[in-house]
């Protein structure tokens, strides 16, 4: 425009993913007839520092010409998903030694106690050796962390390697056996829907559409096909079907409504694929699956309740996992049976947490007698009570709720599980 003048750079950081959109340019317009003057923009595109040429900046670069409020709406609403995306992936980034960078890879280095150099070493013509300050590039101390992590903090892979019958504590003349147990305690989920209205009829009603919307974009449902209307290409709906039919043919279904996540339609596939493998003749009874009124364990369909497992499936299976992989198997039922990770005892684990978890379920839980509660979060005992349906209060006044996580024991039982563990560890003396 004229006068010209410059505009504010513009910049594409790390981890921008592909199509990010970014305002450049928001013209002054007339106040009257809201029309923009002709304008002309001339633009210079940097990477690394360097200034790309034409034909690189059109491989890389495209311009949008967006007009109207609603199309600088748009543009404002997609900088802001960008920025939030691409500060979600700088994150998850950051949490590795390989894709970590500045700031993030000096944090992995203060775990390990490796600082990051600020000095190398030169050699002189003469022979002279003296230090130039220069901040260790990211490329070199990631290497050098790397090294340093595989002793301070080692893979269960090379404890294997280490331990094993030709190790270096064989070498030294070490007899004995040594196995490394470590189970991964992950933080428990459960995950409860609050719905609100000005009356308890309204927010029952916004609840009951938000379950319908999830019926028709997400869950899956053994006894119905996905809402045509539902955006699936011809290959992933009829894969859709085949999951279906193949779990209707092994598994009961006594539950009221039977849809569920995705995965947890995936973790009874590949429970099914395994039992016909190896001659399992129990079928599955499904006894709960979407339930609103079955608390959170159901009320969004996070979690199945199917029959438990009898002691002579359990039998089968223990037997069987202690031997080869079953001939002819699929792929697919040879990476579950790999998985299988039997205890020592069949008694030491009688709801058959170890074929459950093999097949990708995370949470395997007594609720009743007859039902056991599988997720494919680690929800484990945890479950949330209390005021699902809140009305909103006159004017001036806060709208509240109460609610209550709690570990509920398994049936039978009068302490969960981990209460019991953590009464247990504080009674104990230290060693």
């Amino acid at each position: 425009p004229t006068p010209a003048r410059a505009l504010a750079p513009i910049s594409f950081a790390g981890w921008s993913e592909a199509g990010s959109v970014v305002p450049l340019y928001l013209p002054i317009a007339d106040p009257e007839t809201e029309m923009v003057a002709p304008f002309r923009l001339k633009l210079t595109f940097l990477r690394a520092g360097a200034e790309l040429s034409e034909a690189e900046a059109t491989a890389l670069v495209e311009g949008r010409l967006v007009s109207g409020r609603l199309g600088r709406l748009m543009a404002l609403l997609d900088a802001e998903t960008v920025a939030i995306r691409r500060h979600t992936r700088a994150i998850a980034a950051a949490r590795s030694i390989e894709t970590a960078d500045a700031a993030s890879l000096d944090r992995h280095g203060g775990d390990l106690g490796v600082p990051r150099q600020t000095a190398r070493l030169t050699l002189a013509a003469d022979g002279t050796v003296s230090t130039v300050s220069e901040r260790e590039p990211d490329a070199d101390y990631r290497r050098r962390l790397a090294m340093y992590r595989a002793f301070a903090f080692p893979r269960p892979s090379q404890y294997t390697t280490r331990f094993s019958a030709d190790g270096p504590l064989a070498q030294m003349g070490f007899a004995g056996t040594l196995e490394l147990r470590e189970d991964v305690n992950p933080f428990s989920l459960a995950v409860a829907l609050i719905s609100v209205g000005l009356t308890g009829a309204e927010a029952d009603a916004r609840a009951d559409n938000f379950r319908n919307f999830l019926r028709r974009w997400v869950l899956l449902d053994l006894n119905n096909a996905p809402p045509a209307a539902r955006p699936m290409s011809a290959a992933d709906r009829e894969a859709s079907g085949n999951l279906r039919k193949r779990l209707r043919d092994f598994v009961e279904i006594a539950a009221i409504d039977a849809a569920m996540a995705p995965d947890l339609a995936l973790g009874l596939d590949r429970a099914v694929a395994l039992f016909r493998a190896v001659g399992v003749g129990q079928k599955l009874k499904l006894v709960r699956a979407l339930d609103p009124g079955a608390g959170s364990r159901y009320s969004l369909g996070l979690g199945l309740g199917i029959e438990p497992l009898t002691a002579a499936t359990l039998d089968t299976l223990f037997t069987t996992a202690g031997g080869p992989a079953p001939a002819g198997a699929s792929p697919e039922v040879l990476a579950t049976f790999s998985a299988l990770k039997r205890p020592t005892n069949l008694k030491d684990d009688p709801l058959g947490s170890w074929v459950w978890r093999a097949c990708g379920f995370r949470t395997v839980h007594l609720a009743e007698a007859d039902e056991l509660f599988l997720s494919h979060l680690a929800t484990g005992a945890l479950t949330l009570a209390g005021d699902t349906s809140i009305v909103l209060p006159a004017t001036g006044q806060d709208a509240a709720g109460n609610f209550l996580a709690s570990f509920v024991p398994e049936a039978g039982s009068d302490t969960s599980k981990i209460i019991a563990a953590a009464a247990a560890s504080f009674a104990s003396p230290a060693v």
